[in-house]
């Protein structure tokens, strides 16, 4: 798995392109987990991402862009 290319693709689907996802995020800019997993899981290149491949990320990135807080 690359991290790396993960996480740009996070930020993508979360900051920029969420509509291109097929994400509706709530007024705080969240999504539940999972949804944003499935999301992920459509681009071919993705399909086998898994929550803990999201966990990896969060955790060990240098800037600390995301969390995940009450499943979102």
């Amino acid at each position: 798995m690359n991290y790396i290319l993960l996480s740009k693709e996070m930020s993508c689907a979360l900051r920029h392109e969420p509509q291109a996802y097929g994400l509706e995020l709530d007024e705080f800019g969240a999504v539940d987990v999972n949804t944003f997993v499935e999301a992920l899981r459509k681009k071919e290149k993705w399909k086998e991402v898994t929550i803990e491949d999201v966990r990896h990320v969060i955790l060990h990135a240098e800037k600390k862009r995301h969390v995940i807080e009450d499943g979102k």
